[in-house]
């Protein structure tokens, strides 16, 4: 067959799936038809049976991880809120800001990425916005800024997305969270000035910026430091305490930090917990022979897990609270795990049927021009999926093919990649109307009426902003 009717024919599954997703059809629906598509043009791209059997066994761990890490999040942020948990961490960290601005960007660029990065799935901005709008800020620019917090969603939920990525590249897990966390600095950047013009009255504003410049620094430092010596999982949680640390810090400066009641306490406990759980986990693995089991040992997936189940005791979740805790958190979690299995299966197809092979030939023939389309691929997987899985299973079969055939380092890509889409997902319909529907639930009948149009074309803005800095820094990186 001619080489460019078979390169379309590649296409033709990933084009179709992005079209319907633009054209707002269901997602679960739209993934079901373009894998009955990929399925029908098995006559030009056929799947072994040997090809399927290495698959199973490549992508099982991962489809457990994903089951056991969503669930286990959408049940530990339940619990949080049913036992009022979340209300008295938000009460202490206002008082502890010290300033109604420190407690702003305490608030949007620690604590939202923070619950971002252990759960994931949208709770950011859940945790975010009621905080938001308790230190003073109107709904639209709570809504706002809480969207412009979601800095580490390539690290969301534990590192699940990079987990993916490395299955189906092949790619050293460290290396890609590391070209992940090195390809976020213009993204902090970008969102911690967005911030300080959003959330922050003009004229202390500029003052703000130092400060701002100072912890994006801060976390960025031990963002990558993180991915290098510890472990991805944990970066995405050690970076944004590194910035609560130093804002703290800050306050501190000017007086004691509020006292801790015996609640509150009990409120940090289970994200303490987590944190401990999984940091001991990897500390032992690394002085301890633990052979087959480090896999498990040290499986963010475990840790979660053990830590929604702990947590009711721990902040006096009654059993009828449970129940309902329970209930409501698999509803939430069935239908979200459903499609993201399909997606993944989808993308885990493409890289074994010889599609992937396709499109990367496709690909070398643009030579340098394939850098440049590279982030601006990813950010309209990460737009139109809302998840970092679905776009990671999306692009990465056919980045890493293509990267691979045209001699780039493909952690170097992947991590520019993964860095974009992740952070395309904020500027998301379904993630901004999250935010202001809370946003406006909260405000008061005064203020409460959010402009979609205004909200999405700022954080719209913010993005392309992005993708261009990502490109350029790609392109300097690979081509120069």
């Amino acid at each position: 067959m001619d080489e460019t009717v078979r390169l379309v024919l590649a296409g033709a599954p990933i084009v179709a799936l992005l079209a319907m997703l633009v054209l707002r059809i269901r997602t679960m629906i739209a993934a079901l038809a373009a894998l009955g598509l990929l399925l029908i043009l098995s006559f030009e791209f056929p799947i072994g049976g040997g090809s399927l059997g290495d698959l199973a066994s490549r992508m099982s761990g991962v489809l457990l991880s994903v089951v056991l890490i969503m669930y286990g999040g959408i049940l530990l942020a339940e619990m949080l809120a049913a036992s009022g948990a979340q209300d008295r961490i938000s009460a202490w960290l206002n008082q502890a800001a010290g300033s109604r601005d420190r407690a702003i960007f305490l608030i949007a660029f620690t604590v939202v990425p923070l619950a971002e990065s252990a759960i994931g799935w949208g709770v950011g901005i859940v945790v975010g916005v009621p905080l938001l709008i308790r230190v003073g800020l109107p709904p639209a620019r709570a809504a706002t800024a809480a969207l412009l917090g979601m800095t580490h969603n390539a690290w969301g939920s534990l590192g699940l997305s990079l987990l993916l990525v490395e299955s189906m590249s092949g790619q050293p897990l460290n290396a890609l969270g590391f070209w992940a966390a090195v390809f976020t600095l213009p993204v902090l950047l970008v969102l911690g000035v967005a911030l300080v013009l959003v959330g922050l009255q003009r004229p202390r504003a500029v003052g703000a910026f130092a400060q701002m410049l100072v912890v994006v620094l801060v976390i960025w430092g031990a963002l990558l430091g993180a991915n290098l010596w510890v472990s991805p999982s944990l970066a995405g949680v050690a970076a944004p305490l590194a910035g609560l640390a130093m804002l703290l810090g800050f306050s501190r400066v000017r007086g004691p930090l509020p006292r801790l009641s015996r609640a509150t306490v009990l409120a940090f406990a289970p994200y303490c917990f987590l944190i401990t759980s999984m940091a001991g986990a990897l500390t032992l693995a690394g002085f301890v022979d633990v052979a087959d089991l480090r896999p498990i040992v040290t499986s963010p997936a475990l840790w979660l897990v053990v830590t929604a189940a702990v947590t009711p005791p721990i902040v006096r979740l009654k059993r009828e609270q449970l129940r309902e805790v329970v209930a409501r958190g698999t509803r939430i979690w069935f239908p979200a795990f459903t499609t993201t299995s399909l997606f993944i299966l989808f993308g885990s197809l493409l890289s074994v049927n010889g599609m992937g092979d396709a499109l990367a030939a496709g690909a070398a023939r643009l030579g340098a021009g394939f850098v440049l389309i590279v982030p601006i691929a990813g950010a309209l997987a990460g737009y139109l999926t809302v998840s970092n899985l679905s776009a990671a299973s999306i692009v990465t079969p056919g980045t890493t093919h293509a990267s691979s055939s045209l001699g780039l380092d493909t952690a170097v890509v992947l991590g520019a990649q993964n860095a974009v889409s992740s952070t395309a997902i904020l500027a998301s319909p379904a993630r901004v109307v999250l935010a202001a529907t809370l946003a406006s639930e909260m405000g008061s009948r005064e203020d409460a009426t959010i402009s979609l149009a205004k909200v999405t074309g700022i954080v719209a803005g913010v993005n392309a902003v992005i993708v261009a800095l990502v490109t350029l820094a790609l392109a300097l990186m690979l081509l120069v």
